[in-house]
């Protein structure tokens, strides 16, 4: 179907369309979106679709790759058990506005895409948690820099390299929450624990909880 058969529909205020949208379950979105161009980019630009998580889970290449040219408008990410770089370079090359990320259980071949992957989500992302990743290279270029997150507002890492911690402080002046579960981490960086606690606490004024 082509969008001149839902003129009525593109008539409708956007607040009435996101009523609509929200009454719907996932399985009759995604299904509407194959219907038309037209109901396809409406209802990925809604509101809805950045209630959604998009998950990715050792997908096929192929499958991360549709969805640059995706018009749909998703916020959430979860990365699971992934270990190849060129899926983590798909991820970068997106640029999407995630806020709300998790990585768990991934496997970086080298610090640099662990970088650049956290790098491309710094402007927007304002809820992050890593767990279990496992870092087998620790060569840095001359462009890493300490990153800047100016919405983040809940950091949680566990089971992480205290070396790979470093490039989030200062991490955002926004943090309200930060937890840190340290018992099997890795005290391989240059920092030792105490500082980055230290560098937290000082350099974030608004923290209420710190685990």
């Amino acid at each position: 179907m082509e969008c001149e058969n839902y003129n009525y529909f593109e008539k409708l205020p956007q607040e009435i369309k996101e009523m609509i949208f929200n009454h719907l379950i996932l399985s009759d979105l995604l299904n509407l979106c194959s219907s038309s161009v037209c109901l396809n980019k409406a209802i990925g630009q809604s509101k809805c679709m950045q209630k959604i998580w998009l998950k990715f889970y050792s997908f096929n290449l192929k499958d991360l790759q549709g969805l640059s040219e995706s018009t749909r408008h998703f916020e959430k990410l979860k990365v699971n058990r992934i270990s190849r770089d060129n899926h983590f370079q798909v991820l970068i090359d997106l640029e999407k506005q995630w806020k709300k990320v998790l990585i768990n259980n991934c496997e970086f071949k080298s610090f640099n895409t662990f970088y650049e992957l956290i790098k491309s989500m710094c402007d927007s992302i304002e809820e992050l948690e890593i767990s279990d990743i496992v870092i087998l290279s620790y060569e840095k270029s001359n462009q890493q820099e300490m990153l800047k997150f100016p919405w983040l507002k809940r950091l949680m890492f566990r089971n992480m390299p205290l070396k790979a911690i470093e490039i989030f402080l200062p991490s955002s002046k926004m943090l309200k929450n930060a937890a840190f579960d340290i018992v099997q981490a890795t005290d391989d960086g240059s920092l030792s624990l105490h500082q980055i606690m230290y560098d937290i606490l000082s350099s974030t004024s608004g923290l209420k909880h710190l685990h």
